[in-house]
């Protein structure tokens, strides 16, 4: 694994874990999202603010500001409505990615939304002592 991959991977565990943290003082009953915590929602707000003109997909900053404003009131509205977010239908996972034992798996797994997730979203129920230590064990 090459080191600037590892430290990476270093930085989103460690993010995660000062996200659940967060949100258990500021939440503790409240849900976790940790897919939303990846640039999939920034690659699709990319890809809003380069097409929400059309034809213009070069901006220059006041228009810059205008879209990403655009895309922030767009965001709070779907937070609302989350069956309204059907995601972009170009953005698949390729199906050379996946390995033959996995042929079956559907590409919608790449770009999920919080509507897709099913299960437990509480803080309250994780204890990260255990899930460091459970961590350590598999690694």
């Amino acid at each position: 694994i090459p080191s600037q991959l590892y430290i990476d991977i270093q930085i989103m565990i460690k993010n995660i874990y000062f996200c659940v943290v967060k949100t258990k003082v500021d939440n503790p009953s409240g849900p976790f999202w940790l897919l939303l915590l990846g640039t999939d929602r920034l690659e699709k707000d990319f890809g809003i603010t380069r097409s929400i003109v059309g034809n213009d997909s070069n901006a220059d900053l006041y228009q810059l500001s205008t879209r990403l404003l655009a895309i922030v009131l767009l965001a709070l509205i779907l937070s609302e409505h989350l069956e309204w977010d059907r995601g972009p239908r170009r953005l698949h996972l390729p199906a050379n990615v996946l390995a033959d034992p996995l042929a079956e798996l559907d590409n919608r797994i790449d770009h999920i939304n919080p509507a897709a997730w099913t299960g437990d979203l509480r803080v309250a129920d994780v204890v990260l002592c255990t899930c460091w230590n459970k961590g350590r064990e598999l690694a």
